[in-house]
C-alpha cells in the first residue's frame, strides 16, 4: 500500500490514470480502424465496429472508466467530452461538405456517443451476441435512417 501511493496521491489519482490510459488506448484504436474510411457514413460504421471489439477485449479497463463516474465526475465527464469535441468536429465537418445534413454537430456527438456506450455494456460488457455484425447492422441502419416510417 504504501508504495503504491508513491505513484499515486489517492483513488482519484489512480482513476485519472487509468481512464487516461483508456481513453490513449482506444483513441489510438479507432483512428487505426476508422482511416480506410472515405465518408462519414462509413466511419460511424467501422468506428462502432471497432469501438465494440475493443470493448469485448478490455472489459475491466471499460468497466474501470464507467465506474470513475462513482468516484470523481469531473475524471468520468472528462473522458467523454474528449470523444464528444472530435466527434462533434468530424460531424461538422461531413455536414459542411454535404455528407450528413445541417444539424447541431454537438447534440449528435452525444447521441452517437450514448448509442455507442450502451451497445458496448449491453453486447460487450454484459452478454456477446451471436453476430456482433449483425448489432452494428442494426444501429447503423438506426443512425442512418432513424425511426421515421419510410
Amino acid at each position: 500500500m504504501g508504495t503504491f501511493y508513491l505513484y499515486f496521491k489517492d483513488k482519484e489519482d489512480v482513476f485519472r490514470a487509468l481512464v487516461q490510459h483508456m481513453l490513449e488506448l482506444l483513441s489510438a484504436h479507432l483512428r487505426k480502424h476508422v482511416e480506410p474510411a472515405t465518408s462519414q457514413m462509413e466511419t460511424e460504421r467501422l468506428g462502432l465496429r471497432a469501438f465494440l471489439s475493443f470493448v469485448s477485449r478490455h472489459k475491466n479497463l471499460y468497466r474501470i472508466v464507467l465506474d470513475a463516474n462513482s468516484v470523481d465526475e469531473t475524471i468520468y465527464s472528462s473522458y467523454f467530452q474528449v470523444f464528444a469535441d472530435l466527434y462533434g468536429r468530424r460531424l461538422a465537418r461531413a455536414a459542411d461538405q454535404g455528407e450528413i445534413r445541417p444539424g447541431d454537430a454537438e447534440v449528435r456527438a452525444w447521441c452517437l456517443i450514448g448509442i455507442s456506450n450502451f451497445l458496448g455494456m449491453r453486447y460487450a460488457l454484459w452478454k456477446r451476441p451471436a453476430s456482433m455484425e449483425k448489432v452494428v447492422d442494426s444501429a447503423i441502419d438506426l443512425i442512418t435512417h432513424g425511426l421515421a416510417a419510410r
